[in-house]
């Protein structure tokens, strides 16, 4: 869970893929505010209560709330990594971020339950069992999920090869433990020709893990103040990365098999199961609507 927790307090905001690509963001945003919340039949009056499961800063809370502003609702964002997030102060809403917080220790009865790019990061059946606890009779699941042949887990196959690539050069090896001693233009010039290098033989997906910019940051903040390049603060940083890569990948398998039990398990009625695209990066994810019987 620390590598989560450096990845919240980093200031990222979603699991987005090429998240400054407006494209896939209006379709994920089209999911949760126009697919899940048209399946939403609240009585007039009645206060819909949802819980966003390994809420993260609160993506799929705030997509909902935005989408849902006729319709006051308690929110309990959920995750067990150290996470925060506030909704805007105009919004209609209640929320209660649970922050740390195992999936088992919430008892309370909802309405709908929610997780974007999450749900499948934890132990498949204790989330299933929990759900069915607290989820009412004709309550819903809304859940936008990892695919193993999406962009996410594609890029980040490539992204983890790329940077063990680098883990492992022995010539970086080298340079580094002279770089971390005292900065020399030279030798810094070296290490970032092979860097290049490496980036070109893992076509750009070692420059995509944005390595490359914290290394020529580093050795900037080095040759400034006259002293060692702080290489050990940077592998920390990335063996972390490494671990979400490799969890991620995992996730999207556990995805499938959380969508063939809910298809398979006769107290929940299937209303979508279907793949977002993205004509360009072609898959992004899997989403499933369910209702309990």
């Amino acid at each position: 869970m620390d590598s989560w927790n450096s990845y919240w307090q980093q200031g990222n905001e979603d699991c987005l893929p090429v998240s400054n690509d407006r494209g896939i963001q209006k379709k994920i945003e089209t999911f949760w505010q126009d697919t899940v919340v048209n399946s939403l039949k609240p009585k007039k009056g009645s206060v819909l209560t949802i819980l966003d499961i390994a809420c993260g800063h609160g993506y799929a809370t705030k997509q909902l709330a935005e989408a849902l502003q006729q319709e006051p609702s308690m929110f309990y964002a959920l995750d067990l990594a150290r996470v925060s997030f506030n909704l805007p102060a105009a919004s209609p809403h209640k929320l209660e971020v649970l922050s740390e917080t195992p999936l088992q220790a919430f008892n309370q009865e909802v309405d709908l339950v929610v997780s974007n790019f999450g749900i499948e990061y934890l132990p498949l059946d204790v989330s299933l069992n929990q759900i069915d606890e607290i989820l009412i009779s004709g309550g819903k699941l809304a859940f936008n999920l990892h695919h193993p042949d999406s962009l996410i887990s594609k890029n980040s196959g490539n992204e983890q090869s790329a940077l063990l690539s680098w883990f492992n050069d022995e010539q970086l090896t080298e340079l580094e433990v002279r770089l971390t001693d005292s900065f020399t233009m030279r030798v810094a010039q070296s290490y970032l020709l092979r860097l290049q290098q490496l980036n070109n033989a893992a076509q750009g997906f070692l420059a995509n893990s944005g390595l490359p910019d914290t290394i020529v940051q580093s050795l900037g903040v080095a040759q400034r103040q006259n002293k060692g390049t702080q290489f050990e603060r940077i592998k920390m940083i990335y063996r972390d990365y490494v671990v979400r890569l490799e969890e991620q990948k995992r996730a999207a398998f556990v995805a499938q098999e959380l969508a063939l039990r809910l298809e398979q398990n006769s107290d929940y009625a299937i209303q979508l199961a279907a793949l977002l695209h993205h004509n360009e990066y072609g898959i992004i994810s899997q989403t499933l609507i369910a209702t309990k019987k």
